[in-house]
């Protein structure tokens, strides 16, 4: 029978993992105890590894992982952390576990922590972190930014909602850098939203040489400038990979499903929107502007885009320096003019290839500058091997590049419902891995892999 042991019996242990024969191993100071104790292992970036059953001295693995951190005669500063009976294996030190939300509102006062979520938490506005009328307290922002590694452990934070809208820098963090938020889901309080000024996302407002990866957000977000699903602003080394949004995201200017305005070599990768998205200029599916070598790849968006100005696309409002591969839009797609299925404007240098617009509609209420893949194009883009619905309208834009490149390969929509058509014409790779990040059903539009195990 299982036995609950406490973490001075435990510290009893010595830290030190040997692997050997698809075992582990843990030595004793004391080898009198022979109970069985359940262990999970989290590898230096708090990221869950398995699962396992120890009696006495013997740990037996069902898998060792590729990578192994436990590698043979290792000596790891090992912490052991006990909560109901269950015993967690760390191979960092100072490892903070989250399961209350005073302790999630304590994050603001150790902003370069470890930390990681145990179970789902459920936000009371009238508990630790809301004040009053103003909603959650952001944490962190651009001068005091979370510096940490935050883990959602595939847990939820619901019930979160913010209404601060002469605020900046508004989000679930306000701000973070040099960080890393990853496996967290954020549900908004329902009949509410995330209401800031510049700088507003989901999970964070501003992010500078961050990441975001395995996380979404569910629900409704508004703001003036740089405003998105995900985050509002993102620029440096930053990158947001398998994460996606769905909600209605709505400002003025730089408005994205994902991110509003990101630039300086931060990439999207894997990621999806949803919903609806909305704003007057700049306004796409994933991003509202994206420039300075920024890459938008293996990503789509269902959403609905709107903008009552120019700079409208599917996936991008306007794009500078940047590139968009291997991704789709399937949404309608709707502004004043500078409207495109994939990108409203396109300028300088830009690679836009291997995409899909798959949008029931692109349409402008000023009859020109509006393509089914990119309503403008200027300067010395590539524009190349793109699919798009041969009922999409190609109005009067300018500057064509290689022929009639910025229309794409008309498809039926028959056509777009089959694998084949991508794999031949796109050759997008269908499996379950970030190298063949494609599934398809029949009768469907291809989806990326991690929406499908979600």
């Amino acid at each position: 029978m299982a036995v609950q042991i406490n973490l001075l019996t435990f510290s009893n242990l010595k830290q030190l993992f040997i692997s050997c024969l698809n075992a582990i191993f843990l030595s004793r100071r004391e080898s009198n105890c022979t109970a069985v104790y359940s262990v999970s292992f989290y590898d230096e970036n708090l990221d869950f590894i398995e699962t396992a059953q120890i009696s006495g001295d013997n740990i037996n693995l069902s898998n060792i992982k590729s990578g192994l951190w436990y590698k043979a005669g290792e000596d790891l500063p090992l912490m052991a952390h006990n909560l109901n009976g269950d015993i967690r294996l760390y191979a960092v030190e100072n490892v903070i576990e989250i399961t209350k939300q005073h302790q999630l509102n304590n994050v603001r006062n150790a902003l370069d922590g470890k930390y990681i979520i145990l179970n789902d938490i459920l936000l009371d506005e009238e508990g630790a972190g809301f004040e009053g009328s103003n909603g959650w307290k952001p944490i962190g922002d651009p001068f005091s930014p979370f510096t940490g590694t935050f883990n959602g452990n595939s847990c939820s934070i619901t019930n979160l909602w913010i209404n601060r809208p002469s605020d900046d820098y508004i989000g679930l963090f306000g701000g973070i850098e040099n960080a890393k938020i990853k496996n967290l889901g954020v549900e908004i309080a329902e009949g509410k939203d995330i209401k800031g000024n510049f700088e507003v996302g989901g999970i964070a407002g501003y992010i500078n040489n961050g990441a975001i990866i395995n996380s979404c957000l569910n629900g409704n977000i508004n703001g003036s400038y740089d405003v998105g699903g995900i985050a509002g602003m993102a620029y440096g080394d930053s990158c947001i990979i398998n994460s996606c949004s769905d909600g209605n995201i709505n400002g003025d200017f730089d408005v994205g499903g994902i991110v509003g305005f990101i630039y300086s070599k931060s990439r999207i990768v894997n990621s999806c929107s949803s919903g609806n998205v909305s704003g007057c200029d700049k306004v796409g599916g994933i991003a509202g502007y994206i420039g300075n070598g920024v890459s938008i790849t293996n990503s789509c968006s269902t959403a609905n885009v709107n903008g009552s100005g120019k700079y409208i696309g599917g996936i991008a409002g306007n794009i500078k320096n940047g590139s968009i591969v291997n991704s789709y839009s399937s949404g309608n797609v709707s502004g004043c003019e500078y409207v495109g299925g994939i990108a409203g404007r396109v300028e300088c240098v830009v690679t836009i290839k291997n995409n899909a617009a798959l949008n029931p509609s692109v349409a402008g209420t000023n009859c020109c500058n509006i393509n089914r893949i990119a309503g403008y194009v200027e300067d010395n883009s590539t524009i190349s091997n793109n699919l798009a619905r041969s009922a999409l309208p190609i109005l009067g834009f300018s500057n064509f590049c290689d022929g009639n490149a910025n229309s794409g390969i008309g498809k039926t929509d028959d056509e777009l419902h089959k694998k084949d058509t991508y794999e031949t014409t796109l050759s997008w790779r269908f499996g379950d891995n970030n190298d063949e990040p494609w599934i398809f059903d029949d009768c469907s539009y291809p989806m990326l892999y991690w929406q499908n195990v979600q």
